[in-house]
């Protein structure tokens, strides 16, 4: 069974300027290297070697994020499309959160708040950085797990949640709950003028629907499926990979036993790297009833 992801893939035309937008957040460089053409053909439908750049949250286990060349042009994928959505982070202090994302260029949307569920209150802004980046911040008075609960000078969590827009939940859950084995924390359903002003969505109170999926121990990254139920929205365009676009990545025991336990998945050719990033890795790009993209890594991660 597949557990939480562990890390997020992003898109870049500029590695380096993404990653020095993501410093600001507190992720730091942890490697670097060139994946080889074959690999960028099978994971990202891009027949070259493509820089890659990986960060981590200090402290942090899973939650990291890896920065991977495209030289594609950005697309506008509209509010309601059906696609990666969001990358959530939690914050200490969330206009602190937003004037450095705002100092690094990124369209500030507006700070809102609202009740949730077990959660108390929730304050929650999203920012629009380089290349199209969508990342929110997440304040409330009862966080879930993450490397706030372990390092009090830090400012921002791990990657705390990876969001992705489907057409339908219905059609798109099952695979990741009964066949990825992952569990199924909530499916809530909403129309809080709060959560459609912190979207920007073109009016108040727009439904939403949310169900948010993790391993057992429902610790980073959380994986949520989000829906409008009343809003028809397109496909987006996910692949090639494209700047500003995200992909989860999890990682397996073996990768050829993982993608057997998925029959349901679409999958590309797995390849094998030996690169300064990857030694000894395989990976395979999957695609999930319901249009979701996600990777699949067999690699040792001791010491990293």
């Amino acid at each position: 069974m597949l557990g939480s992801p562990t890390h997020a893939v992003v898109g870049a035309n500029d590695p380096a300027a993404m990653a020095d937008y993501l410093s600001r957040f507190g992720f730091t460089l942890r490697r670097a290297a060139t994946l080889p053409a074959a690999a960028a053909l099978a994971l990202y439908g891009l027949d070259r070697d493509l820089i890659e750049i990986e960060l981590a949250a200090p402290s942090a286990g899973n939650g990291w994020l890896r920065i991977v060349e495209t030289p594609l042009a950005p697309i506008s994928t509209g509010l309601f499309a059906h696609g990666p959505a969001l990358m959530d982070l939690y914050t200490r202090d969330i206009e602190h959160s937003m004037a450095l994302a705002a100092e690094g260029g990124a369209h500030r949307g507006p700070i809102v708040g609202y009740p949730v569920e077990g959660l108390g209150s929730v304050y929650e802004a999203r920012a629009i950085g380089p290349e199209g980046l969508a990342l929110g911040f997440v304040m409330s008075d009862e966080r879930r797990s993450s490397l706030l609960d372990r390092d009090e000078g830090a400012l921002h969590s791990e990657l705390h949640a990876y969001v992705w827009t489907v057409a339908s939940i219905d059609e798109a859950v099952g695979f990741w709950r009964d066949a990825a084995g992952m569990r199924q924390l909530l499916d809530s359903r909403v129309a809080d003028p709060g959560i459609s002003e912190f979207m920007e969505l073109p009016r108040a109170g727009v439904p939403i629907r949310i169900t948010h999926l993790t391993d057992e121990s429902a610790l980073p990254v959380r994986f949520e499926l989000m829906e409008f139920p009343e809003d028809a929205g397109p496909d987006a365009e996910t692949f090639p990979l494209r700047p500003g676009l995200s992909v989860a990545a999890f990682h397996v025991r073996e990768l050829g036993s993982a993608m057997t336990l998925l029959p349901h998945a679409t999958w590309r050719a797995a390849v094998r790297l030996e690169d300064g990033l990857h030694p000894g890795a395989g990976a395979v790009a999957g695609l999930a009833p319901g249009g979701v993209r996600f990777e699949l890594w067999e690699e040792d991660r001791h010491g990293s």
